[in-house]
């Protein structure tokens, strides 16, 4: 059996409850389940912030513009 990470969060009553879906093929073995908790992210240390700091200078190669369009027609709200 592969490994299964799976996210959840203690409730206000102080329960945690997870729903693991295994499968019949594994019904009958022993499992290990360890359980520890995610260390919070501060502000400035998002998912996001730190995936745009792995991404930012990678892109190579040329941008695609859309034929007959400028730069002006992006600028100028159209009425």
């Amino acid at each position: 059996m592969s490994r299964i990470v799976l996210r959840s969060q203690v409730g206000l009553d102080g329960m945690l409850r997870i729903v693991v879906p295994i499968g019949s093929a594994e019904a009958e073995r022993p499992m290990r389940v360890t359980i520890e908790s995610i260390p919070t992210e501060t502000a400035g240390s998002t998912g996001y912030t730190d995936w745009l700091d792995h991404i930012a200078g990678k892109w190579q190669g040329e941008f695609e513009r859309l034929p007959g369009l400028t730069l002006a027609d992006w600028q100028t709200p159209s009425n």
